[in-house]
């Protein structure tokens, strides 16, 4: 599997992407996800650059504090805005541990896109979060890998297509 940056050479490919979601499929054909005041994609290719096997994008925000009446940023963060994986990569195991641990290329892809937030928080920006407003599908994934249910007095901002989702967070402790 391949990483790379989105770009419109790939649009006939993300043509024939399906995710079995309408809102994750049609984000990845509109100009939203080519758009770098909007977020970053990232795409996972097969080896042979023929398949889109699944993708991401990623976008700044914040997690706010509820205080009162009021909400305070009490941190950055890198929201996740889209994650996907075509159907016939979705629940694909690709290897156990010796630990036992079922690794799938879901868990391949999320790796990677949580080094990559590593990576943008060590030599660009300060970040101490990264949000998510995940599907009922995708939730078992993200808890897998450290992602939790915000404290009540907590929140971060929402967009079209996240309010029906579960909101989740994990905190960056790289230290």
């Amino acid at each position: 599997m391949i990483v790379t940056e989105f770009s419109d050479k790939y649009f006939e490919l993300a043509g024939s992407f399906d995710c079995g979601n309408v809102y994750l499929n049609n984000f990845l054909t509109s100009s939203s996800a080519l758009d770098p005041g909007i977020s970053k994609t990232y795409i996972a290719l097969s080896d042979d650059k023929t398949n889109l096997i699944g993708y991401y994008s990623i976008d700044c925000g914040a997690v706010d504090q509820v205080v009162g009446n009021y909400h305070e940023k009490i941190g950055g963060a890198v929201h996740l805005r889209c994650f996907a994986l075509d159907k016939q990569y979705q629940h694909e195991l690709q290897e156990i541990t010796p630990s036992g641990r079922h690794v799938y290329v879901s868990d391949i892809l999320l790796e990677d896109c949580l080094e990559r937030v590593d990576y943008i928080r060590l030599n660009f920006i300060g970040v101490e979060f990264v949000t998510l407003a995940s599907t009922r599908e995708g939730e078992k994934l993200y808890r897998r890998h450290g992602f939790d249910d915000l404290d009540e007095d907590i929140s971060f901002s929402t967009t079209y297509g996240e309010d029906e989702c579960i909101c989740l967070y994990l905190p960056l402790d790289f230290e």
